[in-house]
């Protein structure tokens, strides 16, 4: 499997706040067992588009969160509004298909609800600018994009698929969340790309203390 986790700066001693998986086949069988094994936390799922696809989200109960009722309903695609009202952002999550372009108009319209918005997934998008392999077409789509946006990606030129040295799985946030931000790779867990660790600025009030933040992505060929 996938799997990026965004950590606090309180170490990985903590527990993770947000456990994101992306790319694995998952149903309300699948989220009811991980309901189970992961009882503290609250879980949002959402429907694939082919054997590769599908999106859950585990967020840890100390940390209010709602899914974004706009956005639901989207196959592939996650969006919640995490945090109380003085410190609220979004995270959106989702999984692109090689063979699929890029939901770049989603994209936007997500980011123009809030645009503290951290965007994170699988978007085998390959490119010059974060990963050292050849470009691909949704790699200059994103590029593009980016270059009208604030948004930066934390996560460049390390290598998060087992099979290459592409970097597929990105993370992209304000700048004012990565400023003193640090990540790192993990070895593989036995999926086909590897897990990725986040520590993002990020401070949360009250209840919603802060804790890691992590994605894991199903564990396929693409």
């Amino acid at each position: 499997m996938r799997l990026i986790a965004i950590t606090s700066e309180r170490g990985m001693n903590t527990p993770c706040s947000i456990v994101v998986f992306n790319g694995k086949h998952h149903d309300e069988k699948m989220a009811k067992v991980f309901s189970k094994h992961y009882s503290n936390y609250n879980i949002s799922w959402e429907k694939r588009t082919n054997k590769w696809g599908g999106v859950l989200v585990a967020v840890h109960r100390s940390i209010p969160v709602q899914k974004v009722e706009v956005f639901q309903h989207i196959k592939n695609v996650i969006v919640l509004d995490i945090g109380t009202a003085e410190d609220k952002f979004q995270l959106a999550t989702w999984y692109s298909s090689p063979k699929e372009n890029l939901p770049v108009k989603l994209f936007d319209n997500i980011l123009k609800r809030n645009s503290n918005t951290i965007l994170m997934g699988d978007f085998n998008a390959e490119h010059s600018s974060w990963s050292n392999s050849i470009d691909n077409h949704k790699a200059h789509v994103l590029y593009n994009w980016l270059t009208t946006k604030t948004l930066e990606i934390v996560n460049k030129f390390v290598p998060t698929s087992t099979r290459s040295n592409a970097t597929i799985d990105l993370i992209l946030a304000p700048s004012h969340m990565i400023a003193t931000t640090s990540f790192s790779v993990l070895p593989s867990i036995g999926s086909d790309h590897f897990p990725i660790i986040w520590t993002p600025t990020i401070k949360l009030h009250k209840r919603d203390q802060r804790y890691p933040i992590m994605e894991i992505n199903g564990m396929n060929g693409n």
